[in-house]
């Protein structure tokens, strides 16, 4: 179980590293994720991120969507890790 929340820590801020955006996918599926917090949501989250990548502006704004709504983010991992 440990590893697996340090996994999906990993992923989310590797996520807020490389690609972040507003009103796209990777916001689409982080809001889903929130929403109802489990590993096939966080694992669309980490899906989306990685398809907008070679976007700059659309990981920029899912760079200051991670950040505004990171605590949101944190408390759906933590449920997703049962914690």
């Amino acid at each position: 179980m440990k590893k697996y929340l340090v996994s999906i820590c990993a992923a989310f801020a590797m996520i807020a590293m490389v690609s972040c955006g507003g009103g796209n996918a990777a916001i689409s599926a982080a809001e889903d994720f929130i929403a109802n917090p489990s590993a096939e949501t966080a694992a669309a989250v980490t899906k989306a991120a990685a398809e907008i990548a070679d976007d700059q502006e659309a990981v920029k704004e899912y760079q200051k969507w991670c950040e505004e709504n990171a605590e949101e983010m944190a408390a759906a991992t933590a449920k997703v890790a049962g914690l």
